[in-house]
């Protein structure tokens, strides 16, 4: 009864994963094409309001008039819509499914027992499962800091941009080391994930804050929230555009069944960072043409 429930929950757990991460990359992904295909607005009374740009589009037989305002609008509508509980349910599904079908038996999954590092081939299962912690964790605040000391104005993304590789090297090459199969492959997504989810909680969200409660008291937002929660860079990390780019690299590592060559044992440290930068050269958003310039969006779907 007891296989039943846990193969039950994992099943649950697995959907609710799968289901809110489509509905988290596919928001970043809608929101990225928009900002991309966003013309100067026509109407004069639009100008006036302090649009910035406009997109018309149709889809499922309507029409639709998405704008976008260079600072703030006039007034903020009580039902403002925040994109924070998809990042939240995917990453909590995700660990949630870790511990089930990892962390549960760390000796057999986790524990790498063919490491070339004597200690981590020795490591117990309780040890094994603080090192996975651990290992999500020195993630992010190693990421955090990489983006706060080398670029916390902008000013210096293409610098961040090679440090951020290097350490995504680094992170795979340690996880194959430390950790089993399909564990360290996972794991590897899981510190990019970690590292997206964490922004939106420590960053992304609280920048939004900030910016609301200066409209509510009647003040000019503080224009490098918007330009950091936009760009995606300095203090804030993945958010925006390079989130979007950087997610299709987490899953394919973190949905690590073994049934891909790329799990392969020898050589496979080196197929996590392919991936990474396949994953950047080819994650292309449906909206933008690859040059920065914008252009029109028309979606028959």
């Amino acid at each position: 009864m007891e296989a039943y429930i846990l193969d039950f929950v994992n099943f649950m757990l697995r959907w609710l994963h799968v289901i809110a991460a489509i509905a988290w990359i596919g928001e970043s992904i809608y929101f990225v094409m928009l900002d991309n295909s966003l013309k100067p607005p026509q109407a004069e009374n639009c100008k006036k309001k302090g649009v910035f740009g406009e997109m018309w589009a149709v889809h499922g037989g309507g029409f639709y008039h998405n704008q976008k305002y260079a600072t703030s609008p006039g007034t903020l509508p009580a039902d403002l819509h925040w994109s924070f509980w998809k990042s939240y349910t995917t990453w909590l599904s995700g660990f949630a499914l870790f511990v089930i079908l990892y962390m549960v038996n760390p000796g057999f999954y986790l524990v790498n027992t063919n490491s070339s590092w004597q200690w981590a081939a020795e490591l117990s299962g309780w040890q094994a499962n603080v090192a996975a912690v651990l290992f999500l964790v020195f993630g992010w605040v190693v990421y955090n800091e990489l983006c706060k000391r080398i670029s916390p104005n902008m000013e210096r993304d293409g610098i961040l941009s090679i440090a951020v590789g290097v350490l995504l090297v680094i992170v795979a090459y340690v996880s194959t080391q430390l950790f089993a199969g399909r564990a360290a492959f996972l794991l590897t997504g899981a510190v990019m994930a970690t590292a997206m989810s964490a922004n939106v909680f420590f960053w992304i969200i609280p920048g939004q804050r900030r910016m609301v409660d200066a409209m509510k008291a009647g003040e000019e937002p503080n224009p490098i929230d918007g330009k950091r929660l936009y760009r995606g860079s300095g203090m804030v990390g993945h958010v925006a555009a390079h989130i979007c780019r950087r997610r299709y690299p987490p899953v394919l590592c973190t949905d690590a069944r073994g049934q891909n060559p790329a799990f392969l044992p020898s050589g496979r440290w080196c197929a996590d960072p392919a991936d990474v930068l396949g994953g950047r050269a080819h994650g292309r958003v449906p909206g933008g043409n690859g040059s920065g310039k914008r252009r029109a969006q028309y979606d028959d779907a």
